[in-house]
């Protein structure tokens, strides 16, 4: 993965309310589903209020993703959407001092399309 100072401007730009809190959030040992993209994992993310929900965190193959900055782009692009067909966006993660993975979050839907 190529990563720029383009990746790290894009993460601050993100609102705080859609920053994932790590502590806040468990990813269960469950990949719902692996494809050409990457791997989509179910977990729970408690909200700062307390209040608890089931989440989907989509994370992209190394090889499939052409730079950090591609990702957080389309989360910067998903986060904008509201609509009720479309999966309610919960929020980003990407920590760039240890250049991790980014982290997509979305609600959960079970038997539902990713």
């Amino acid at each position: 993965m190529r990563i720029s100072h383009g990746a790290y401007d894009l993460f601050n730009d993100f609102v705080m309310n859609y920053r994932i809190n790590m502590k806040n959030l468990v990813i269960f040992n469950e990949d719902i589903r692996q494809g050409h993209y990457g791997t989509v994992y179910k977990g729970q993310y408690t909200l700062p209020n307390g209040e608890r929900m089931l989440v989907a965190c989509k994370t992209p193959q190394h090889d499939r993703l052409n730079s950090v900055e591609d990702f957080l782009c389309d989360a910067d692009v998903i986060s904008r959407l509201n609509h009720r067909r479309i999966l309610q966006f919960v929020g980003v993660h990407y920590d760039v001092t240890n250049q991790t993975r980014p982290l997509l979050v979305t609600k959960y839907m079970a038997n539902g399309d990713l």
